[in-house]
Protein backbone atom coordinates (compact mmCIF):
# COMPACT_ATOMS: atom_id res chain seq x y z
CA UNK A 1 0.00 0.00 0.00
CA UNK A 2 1.27 3.74 -0.77
CA UNK A 3 2.29 5.38 1.79
CA UNK A 4 0.49 9.05 2.18
CA UNK A 5 2.66 11.85 3.52
CA UNK A 6 0.77 14.61 5.10
CA UNK A 7 2.13 17.83 5.47
CA UNK A 8 2.34 19.63 8.76
CA UNK A 9 -0.53 22.08 7.92
CA UNK A 10 -0.31 23.07 11.53
CA UNK A 11 2.67 25.01 10.71
CA UNK A 12 2.85 25.54 6.99
CA UNK A 13 1.76 28.97 7.51
CA UNK A 14 5.37 30.03 9.16
CA UNK A 15 6.05 30.81 5.76
CA UNK A 16 4.41 33.62 5.41
CA UNK A 17 3.51 34.78 8.77
CA UNK A 18 5.05 37.64 9.72
CA UNK A 19 5.36 39.64 13.27
CA UNK A 20 4.53 43.25 13.27
CA UNK A 21 7.98 44.83 14.57
CA UNK A 22 9.11 48.33 14.88
CA UNK A 23 12.37 49.39 17.03
CA UNK A 24 12.02 47.46 20.36
CA UNK A 25 8.40 47.12 19.95
CA UNK A 26 6.60 43.91 18.46
CA UNK A 27 2.65 42.24 18.33
CA UNK A 28 2.19 38.84 19.77
CA UNK A 29 1.50 36.37 18.49
CA UNK A 30 4.97 36.64 16.61
CA UNK A 31 3.25 33.37 14.43
CA UNK A 32 -0.26 33.56 13.49
CA UNK A 33 -0.04 29.55 13.28
CA UNK A 34 -0.62 26.33 15.63
CA UNK A 35 2.91 25.29 16.67
CA UNK A 36 1.82 23.86 20.27
CA UNK A 37 5.23 22.24 22.24
CA UNK A 38 7.63 24.45 21.10
CA UNK A 39 11.43 23.58 22.30
CA UNK A 40 14.26 26.39 20.86
CA UNK A 41 17.53 26.28 20.80
CA UNK A 42 20.67 28.74 19.39
CA UNK A 43 24.06 27.56 17.37
CA UNK A 44 25.04 31.16 18.12
CA UNK A 45 23.78 32.74 14.70
CA UNK A 46 20.60 31.78 14.39
CA UNK A 47 17.21 30.73 16.47
CA UNK A 48 16.04 27.48 16.04
CA UNK A 49 12.61 26.07 16.82
CA UNK A 50 11.19 22.77 16.53
CA UNK A 51 6.97 22.19 16.68
CA UNK A 52 4.66 18.47 17.56
CA UNK A 53 3.00 17.58 14.45
CA UNK A 54 1.37 14.58 16.18
CA UNK A 55 0.65 11.89 13.73
CA UNK A 56 1.00 14.12 10.69
CA UNK A 57 4.22 13.29 8.16
CA UNK A 58 6.85 15.30 7.26
CA UNK A 59 7.12 15.56 11.19
CA UNK A 60 8.72 17.92 13.77
CA UNK A 61 8.92 21.22 11.04
CA UNK A 62 12.06 22.97 11.92
CA UNK A 63 11.96 26.80 11.97
CA UNK A 64 14.39 29.68 11.83
CA UNK A 65 15.21 33.32 13.07
CA UNK A 66 17.37 35.80 13.81
CA UNK A 67 15.24 37.89 15.97
CA UNK A 68 12.58 35.11 17.52
CA UNK A 69 9.75 37.39 15.63
CA UNK A 70 9.82 36.62 11.54
CA UNK A 71 10.50 32.54 11.07
CA UNK A 72 10.53 30.35 7.89
CA UNK A 73 10.07 26.87 7.99
CA UNK A 74 13.77 25.80 7.11
CA UNK A 75 13.10 21.30 7.05
CA UNK A 76 11.81 18.58 9.36
CA UNK A 77 13.28 15.95 11.26
CA UNK A 78 12.09 12.96 10.03
CA UNK A 79 9.91 12.41 6.39
CA UNK A 80 7.68 8.95 7.17
CA UNK A 81 7.22 6.82 10.58
CA UNK A 82 7.52 3.19 9.75
CA UNK A 83 7.65 1.54 12.67
CA UNK A 84 3.95 0.63 13.18
CA UNK A 85 1.40 -0.26 10.54
CA UNK A 86 -1.01 2.25 11.80
CA UNK A 87 1.00 5.20 10.41
CA UNK A 88 0.83 3.86 6.63
CA UNK A 89 -2.83 2.97 6.91
CA UNK A 90 -1.92 -0.95 6.94
CA UNK A 91 -2.80 -1.97 10.28
CA UNK A 92 -4.99 -5.32 9.77
CA UNK A 93 -7.15 -4.41 12.63
CA UNK A 94 -7.71 -0.66 11.58
CA UNK A 95 -6.01 0.79 14.18
CA UNK A 96 -5.19 4.79 13.14
CA UNK A 97 -2.59 6.55 14.05
CA UNK A 98 -4.41 9.76 14.85
CA UNK A 99 -3.06 11.82 17.79
CA UNK A 100 -0.17 9.64 17.65
CA UNK A 101 2.99 10.23 16.50
CA UNK A 102 5.47 12.84 17.41
CA UNK A 103 5.08 14.69 20.90
CA UNK A 104 6.75 17.70 22.57
CA UNK A 105 10.21 17.72 21.08
CA UNK A 106 13.55 18.71 23.04
CA UNK A 107 15.62 20.45 20.64
CA UNK A 108 19.24 21.20 21.23
CA UNK A 109 22.68 22.17 19.87
CA UNK A 110 25.79 20.98 21.72
CA UNK A 111 29.07 21.13 20.48
CA UNK A 112 28.75 21.54 16.96
CA UNK A 113 26.01 19.29 16.95
CA UNK A 114 21.66 19.37 17.14
CA UNK A 115 20.21 16.61 19.04
CA UNK A 116 15.87 16.32 18.79
CA UNK A 117 14.54 14.16 21.34
CA UNK A 118 10.42 13.16 21.18
CA UNK A 119 7.97 10.45 21.69
CA UNK A 120 5.24 8.96 20.28
CA UNK A 121 2.42 7.79 22.74
CA UNK A 122 2.99 3.75 22.38
CA UNK A 123 5.94 3.77 20.75
CA UNK A 124 8.75 5.31 23.47
CA UNK A 125 10.79 7.81 23.00
CA UNK A 126 13.43 9.12 19.74
CA UNK A 127 16.37 10.67 19.56
CA UNK A 128 17.78 12.35 15.98
CA UNK A 129 20.81 13.97 15.49
CA UNK A 130 22.52 16.51 12.80
CA UNK A 131 24.94 18.50 11.90
CA UNK A 132 23.06 20.86 10.54
CA UNK A 133 19.15 21.80 11.81
CA UNK A 134 18.21 22.12 8.26
CA UNK A 135 19.18 18.53 7.86
CA UNK A 136 19.95 15.79 6.85
CA UNK A 137 18.65 14.27 9.85
CA UNK A 138 19.14 10.76 10.98
CA UNK A 139 17.57 8.51 13.79
CA UNK A 140 20.31 7.82 16.30
CA UNK A 141 18.42 5.62 18.53
CA UNK A 142 14.94 4.40 20.05
CA UNK A 143 15.00 5.66 23.78
CA UNK A 144 12.31 5.22 26.61
CA UNK A 145 9.19 6.96 26.85
CA UNK A 146 10.07 10.09 28.97
CA UNK A 147 7.20 12.46 29.05
CA UNK A 148 7.70 16.20 28.15
CA UNK A 149 11.72 15.28 28.42
CA UNK A 150 14.20 18.41 28.22
CA UNK A 151 17.78 17.41 27.41
CA UNK A 152 20.27 19.22 29.69
CA UNK A 153 24.06 18.92 28.49
CA UNK A 154 25.92 20.04 31.92
CA UNK A 155 28.98 21.69 32.18
CA UNK A 156 30.56 18.69 33.99
CA UNK A 157 30.45 16.39 30.63
CA UNK A 158 27.38 14.64 32.26
CA UNK A 159 23.72 14.72 29.52
CA UNK A 160 20.72 14.76 31.96
CA UNK A 161 17.13 14.25 31.23
CA UNK A 162 14.12 16.32 32.84
CA UNK A 163 10.69 14.37 32.36
CA UNK A 164 7.66 13.62 34.15
CA UNK A 165 4.14 14.08 34.84
CA UNK A 166 3.50 15.60 38.04
CA UNK A 167 6.96 14.89 39.83
CA UNK A 168 9.50 15.50 37.86
CA UNK A 169 12.39 13.00 37.07
CA UNK A 170 16.13 13.34 36.72
CA UNK A 171 17.82 10.71 34.51
CA UNK A 172 20.96 10.33 33.28
CA UNK A 173 21.97 9.66 29.73
CA UNK A 174 25.96 10.09 29.55
CA UNK A 175 29.21 10.70 31.43
CA UNK A 176 31.68 11.73 28.96
CA UNK A 177 30.34 14.89 27.70
CA UNK A 178 28.90 12.92 24.18
CA UNK A 179 25.23 11.61 24.36
CA UNK A 180 25.69 7.44 24.52
CA UNK A 181 21.64 6.57 24.85
CA UNK A 182 19.39 6.90 27.74
CA UNK A 183 19.45 2.82 28.49
CA UNK A 184 23.12 2.65 29.38
CA UNK A 185 23.18 4.35 32.50
CA UNK A 186 20.28 5.63 34.61
CA UNK A 187 19.58 7.92 38.03
CA UNK A 188 16.18 9.13 38.92
CA UNK A 189 15.60 11.46 41.42
CA UNK A 190 11.85 13.26 42.49
CA UNK A 191 12.32 16.98 42.91
CA UNK A 192 9.74 17.98 45.09
CA UNK A 193 8.14 21.40 46.01
CA UNK A 194 10.25 22.61 48.41
CA UNK A 195 12.85 21.82 46.93
CA UNK A 196 14.31 18.78 48.62
CA UNK A 197 15.19 15.74 46.54
CA UNK A 198 14.20 11.91 47.13
CA UNK A 199 16.81 8.95 46.93
CA UNK A 200 18.87 8.68 43.60
CA UNK A 201 20.55 5.37 41.82
CA UNK A 202 23.01 5.72 40.32
CA UNK A 203 25.71 3.45 39.13
CA UNK A 204 24.50 0.97 41.52
CA UNK A 205 24.64 3.75 44.67
CA UNK A 206 22.57 6.11 46.29
CA UNK A 207 23.72 9.74 46.23
CA UNK A 208 22.25 12.83 46.88
CA UNK A 209 21.32 15.44 44.16
CA UNK A 210 19.72 19.07 43.71
CA UNK A 211 19.26 21.53 41.78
Amino acid sequence: MKVINFSALACAALVSAQAIAAGPSYRNPAIFADCPDVSLCCDGKYYYMVSTTMHMVPGAPVMRSKDMLRWEMVGYVFDRFDFAPEFSFEDPNGKTAYSGGQWASSFKYHKGKFYCYFISNGHGGFLYTADKAEGPWKLHSREPFMHDASLLFDDDGKVWVFHGDGWLTLTIAARNGEYEGMLKDRAFTVVLPDGATRRVVYAGKEVNIKF
